[in-house]
């Protein structure tokens, strides 16, 4: 939590008043420190055009890098984690959570359709605009 003029990171309190109001009325039970940090990313190996490589663990998929998100979580790796695919030593993709990664699928012509609890189809792509010949 901020002091009051976001000066900086409010010390812990203990007991009784770690519980505090927040400007907005609410309760606050937890209070951010500067301790906290993001997980580590997952380095992964992309090796042609449908293997993956990480922690252990090979995917080989039409997919990789979503297949091998799905992998990770099943796992039991963070859902939030960051993951940073590879090709040799060049940075080719960076995901973002793989928990989110793990819920998208590719169906057919390179559509995305997300998977579990919030499958939806996106749209389809965009026909180009023809000028009318004159």
């Amino acid at each position: 939590m901020l002091t009051a003029k976001g000066a900086g990171v409010a010390h812990r309190v203990s007991g009784a008043d770690a519980r505090r109001n927040d400007p907005l009325g609410g309760k606050v039970g937890l209070l951010v420190t500067a301790k906290s940090q993001p997980p580590q990313a997952i380095r992964a190996e992309v090796i042609g055009t449908d293997i993956c490589m990480a922690l252990g663990l090979a995917i080989n998929s039409g997919s990789p890098v979503l297949a091998m998100c799905r992998a990770l979580v099943d796992a039991g790796q963070n859902p939030s984690s960051r993951l940073n695919a590879y090709r040799a030593e060049t940075q080719c993709l960076r995901v973002r959570s793989i928990g989110e990664a793990a819920n998208i699928e590719v169906n057919g012509n390179t559509r995305f359709t997300f998977v579990g609890e919030r499958k939806r189809r996106t749209a389809p792509p965009m026909r180009q605009n023809r000028r009318a010949a004159s």
